[in-house]
């Protein structure tokens, strides 16, 4: 199915925004009337619903006049067209003129989030501007971020001030220096809260210098990996892949043991050659699985934290795989936001036009193989329309083989006037057949 028309229409006003999309499209026949118009609707940056307007193909002259009449009805409600708001606010530029424009554009938003920093607005939590200039990697917010850290009472473990702490951590590991190590190193050794020690321990290493490394690395061996220190000081893969796959295996050990040791393994990565190739093979060979989440889901931040964009892709992959539903040590809900997070790294690298977004995606790509494929399959969908009392046939919806890989298909079909993300689930389809197969 071929998209000949498109409208992009969006409607802001109070609390609501909106978005309705409308779709003429054209069917792969000769028949005079093989002309559809769909429509896409919902909240902006959400999943939309779906619809058709044609419950049979139309003549190009009759589906023309559906779709100008129903552009023209929301533009009457309010809504604007996207695709020309977008041109009129945005005339061509030079690309001088553009890349000086982004550069005062960047350096407005760190002086607004360092001004924020000092007197944070009522809409926007200090947490997430601290996060935020991580995020940002604001070499300048730095000493800021420290220094509220050092004021801030390290012993309160309440469930309100935790996220204040963990983007403090997070950011001055992303925009800080060794001269922020005896602040991490302090919420290391004093935090109460597993989740802020493990953390601080990751970036105390990646902020160390080599002798605070060797003394960090000793303490490790002495305690999360006191069973194999010798085996890791000697740099024996084979005694520590082995130790780790019967130890991932054995059920009776606590998943939060499971937690400390895969943690501890990955942040060794960062000194121990042998460390990061035993962790590359545990995630190949798949030794990770729905009974380990709570440490997947650490390990999957801990790569996006470091920016380790292979170990990020082979957990993508791994994440992608794990068993959806009730019965496991995990909500549906939170496997779901772990999926649509790993494109929402690449998204935002995209947005920025940023070079590492290659890096992400080439690594993505290459951990899917023919052998994961899925059988392809032709979903029909029908429903009662009480106006007209008669039944609604849908067009079909045509999944590929990889139809629940998130980033995979952002990757590929983001763009594409073929492929589409199913209303309110994760699963891209096909809109219809290419030369009479799947694709």
């Amino acid at each position: 199915m071929k998209t000949i028309r498109k409208a992009r229409l969006r409607y802001t006003k109070g609390n609501s925004d909106k978005v309705y999309e409308v779709d003429l499209c054209e069917q792969g026949n000769t028949q005079e009337a093989r002309y559809l118009v769909n429509f896409r609707y919902g909240r902006y940056g959400k999943n939309l619903r779906e619809g058709t307007k044609t419950t049979h193909p139309e003549t190009l002259e009759s589906a023309t006049k559906i779709f100008h009449s129903l552009v023209v009805a929301k533009t009457n409600k309010g809504y604007q067209d996207i695709l020309k708001t977008t041109k009129a606010n945005n005339p061509t530029i030079s690309s001088s003129a553009s890349k000086a424009h982004q550069s005062a554009s960047n350096s407005i938003t760190e002086q607004t989030i360092i001004g924020y920093l000092d007197n944070p607005p009522k809409h926007w939590p200090l947490s997430r501007i601290i996060w935020r200039a991580g995020e940002l990697q604001l070499r300048a917010a730095a000493d800021k971020i420290a220094e509220l850290a050092d004021k801030a009472g390290k012993h309160d473990n309440s469930k309100k001030i935790v996220p204040a702490y963990y983007s403090m951590i997070w950011a001055l590991g992303r925009c800080g220096d060794n001269r922020h190590y005896a602040v991490i190193d302090d919420f290391r050794k004093h935090s109460k809260q597993a989740a802020l020690r493990q953390l601080a321990t990751l970036v105390a290493f990646h902020l160390a210098d080599s002798k605070q490394q060797s003394m960090l690395l000793d303490e490790m061996l002495k305690n999360q990996l006191a069973t194999i220190a010798q085996a890791i000081t000697e740099d024996d893969e084979t005694a520590i892949k082995s130790y780790f796959i019967g130890f991932l295996a054995n059920s009776g050990d606590s998943f939060n043991t499971h937690t400390e040791a895969l943690l501890a393994l990955y942040t060794l990565s960062l000194v121990k050659p042998c460390c990061r190739h035993v962790f590359e093979q545990l995630l190949d060979e798949r030794q990770l699985n729905a009974c380990h989440f709570n440490a997947i889901r650490k390990l999957f931040k801990f790569s996006e934290f470091l920016q380790d964009t292979l170990i990020y892709a082979k957990l993508t992959a791994l994440i992608q795989q794990l068993p959806s539903g009730w019965g496991y040590q995990f909500r549906p809900q939170t496997l779901n936001y772990l999926r649509r997070r790993s494109w929402r790294t690449l998204r935002k690298l995209g947005d920025a036009e940023n070079l590492q977004y290659i890096d992400y995606a080439c690594d993505i790509l290459l951990q899917v193989f023919d052998e994961q494929a899925a059988q392809p399959r032709k979903i029909e969908r029908q429903q009662w329309d009480w106006d007209t009392h008669s039944m609604i046939t849908f067009p079909p919806k045509y999944l590929g083989r990889f139809p629940e890989l998130v980033a995979f298909n952002q990757i590929l079909y983001r763009h594409s006037e073929q492929y589409f993300v199913m209303a309110n689930s994760l699963l891209w389809y096909l809109s219809s057949r290419i030369g009479g197969r799947f694709t």
